[in-house]
């Protein structure tokens, strides 16, 4: 399939695209229940307008909530409009490995739990259930890590903590590697409070200092363990510049 450019009749008496709210924000902007024979659809600046098919016409205003609206000019990420083999138009994410007939800034989060319902296919053949919405819980369901081994940078707090408590509550064995003792061995702490079978220790990293990168880098060797997983979460932001001990 090749790539194409979109085009739309559109409707007259275009009104200032600032004066429209966006799509999707409100109640009933759902663009499956518009009522039989409406379509909805977008010009290329990102207005959104209906078709009334049974009529033969077009209109800005939405057939039910009766407002006017307007989506982002492009469409997300990932996302590319083709021509199947029958010359009909199909939305296709190449991130997810999906395809739709409806453009894809229509959708909203309900569209992802009922795929069906939208005409969301998927063409690839690993199940995805990842969205945006997903935690790291559910990145992880249904996965085993017995008897892998991961490094998690800056995991005393946030997304580090996050990812290192998850791998843990899969089996696998976790280092928590930071900077601050206190903050890391209550992290440690807080996991094994939740999973009680969980592998996690905590180990001294400072990333700026290179007299620090380098002990670590001994301990793991002298543990034996191989690395399975690598996440460098660990960061700092300093609104002032400054020099580290090494220069």
């Amino acid at each position: 399939m090749d790539p194409i450019d979109i085009q739309d009749v559109l409707p007259p008496f275009p009104v200032p695209l600032e004066t429209l709210a966006y799509w999707g924000r409100g109640p009933g902007e759902d663009i499956t229940l518009i009522p039989s024979g409406w379509e909805g659809r977008i010009t290329p600046e990102g207005r959104v307008f209906f078709v009334d098919h049974n009529n033969r016409k077009t209109q800005w205003i939405h057939p039910t909530t009766k407002l006017k609206y307007r989506v982002p000019p492009y469409l997300p990420y990932g996302w590319q409009l083709f021509k199947d083999d029958d010359d009909v138009l199909v939305y296709v994410d190449h991130l997810e490995g999906l395809s739709t007939k409806l453009d894809p800034r229509f959708l909203n989060k309900m569209a992802y739990e009922f795929p069906e319902k939208y005409g969301i296919r998927s063409f690839n053949p690993l199940r995805h259930r990842l969205k945006p919405y997903s935690t790291a819980d559910d990145t992880l369901e249904g996965i085993d890590l017995q008897g892998k081994v991961a490094i998690v940078t800056g995991a005393n707090s946030g997304l580090g903590f996050e990812t290192a408590r998850c791998l843990a509550s899969h089996g696998c064995h976790v280092i928590l590697a930071c900077r601050d003792h206190s903050r890391g061995m209550n992290a440690v702490r807080q996991i094994q409070h939740q999973h009680p079978s969980a592998q996690v220790e905590y180990r001294d990293l400072d990333l700026s200092s290179l007299r620090s990168v380098k002990l670590f880098s001994e301990f793991f060797i002298a543990s034996g363990l191989s690395l399975n997983i690598l996440v460098c979460n660990g960061g700092v932001y300093e609104p002032q510049f400054k020099l580290t001990e090494d220069g």
